[in-house]
């Protein structure tokens, strides 16, 4: 055991939670750093993880994974903790949702001192995690790819390197567009039909009948029928946050977006309506409540 790496890892929410008690349950030392409500660190103290007090304390390691809110949040825990202090052999591994454009700054700023960035996207559920079936996607050079190999195979069934450094975040946007489109179409499709008088567990069944059919759309519609909204455990804010990534790649690419701009009003009309925090599936739910509204 002592002779596998030894990992750093800040942001222990619920999918960094997992991942790291994988990492520990197979084998791997790990470095953690308490978040401001202290989440799971009797879990992964008990599991044999090491609880470090500020998070300069992470840069012993070899490799250090972030699972943070956001790129920003990232970037500044690298530019104030991290980069000042690292060498060649260092590699820092986001795990965040995030912008690739982030990703690209901080990957030349670690090269200019020798060290690595590789961004790794998310692909599946903290409760796939915790049984070691996620898919990740992986941006980086091979080198790095190839030396954390070991420690991904522990929270993952399935890892794709997708090229250089923001490959993994910029494919991680396009899957979440589609995903976010069809949630806020299934959305609107839903609360039309409830309106109208069509029972929701019939037109699921319909609808799974066809090409339209989608593990999305089955879960608004499940959602709407029994009113369990936590199917698909995502924020409509963290899903704004993405959207608002997109928005910016497809400026860069110069790409006609109108669906993607439809889709990030629609979240960021929930937001500023106070349901940030509601899971994406809520967004049946809110659209029923603004016809109610307008038809009042």
């Amino acid at each position: 055991m002592m002779s596998r790496p030894l990992a750093g890892f800040l942001g222990i929410g619920a999918m960094g939670s997992a991942i790291a008690l994988r990492m520990l349950a197979t084998g791997h030392r790990l470095v953690i750093l308490p978040g401001p409500r202290g989440s799971n660190i009797d879990r992964l103290s008990a599991a044999g993880a090491v609880v470090a007090s500020e998070a300069v304390e992470l840069t012993s390691c070899p490799f250090v994974f972030t699972c943070l809110p956001s790129s920003d949040i990232v970037a500044e825990y690298a530019r104030e903790v991290f980069l000042p202090v690292a060498q060649g052999g260092f590699t820092h591994v986001d795990l965040t949702s995030g912008d690739p454009r982030t990703s690209l700054d901080l990957a030349a700023s670690y090269a200019a001192r020798g060290a690595r960035f590789v961004d790794v996207a998310v692909s599946g559920t903290p409760e796939q995690a915790a049984s070691g079936e996620l898919t990740l996607l992986l941006g980086g050079d091979e080198a790095s790819v190839q030396g954390l190999a070991p420690l991904l195979a522990a929270a993952a069934s399935r890892v794709v390197p997708l090229g250089a450094t923001g490959a993994a975040h910029r494919t991680k946007l396009i899957m979440a567009f589609i995903g976010m489109a069809i949630a806020s179409a299934s959305a609107e499709a839903l609360a039309a039909a409830r309106l109208s008088g069509i029972d929701l567990a019939t037109l699921a069944g319909l609808i799974g009948e066809t090409a339209m059919d989608s593990k999305t759309f089955q879960a608004m519609a499940a959602a709407a029928v029994d009113g369990d909204e936590s199917r698909r455990r995502l924020s409509i804010a963290n899903a704004g946050k993405d959207l608002g990534y997109l928005a910016a790649l497809m400026a860069e690419l110069h790409v006609a977006a109108p669906v993607a701009q439809a889709t990030a009003a629609t979240l960021r009309s929930a937001v500023e309506s106070g349901h940030g925090e509601d899971y994406v599936t809520a967004l049946t739910r809110l659209a029923i409540g603004r016809a109610g509204q307008a038809g009042a």
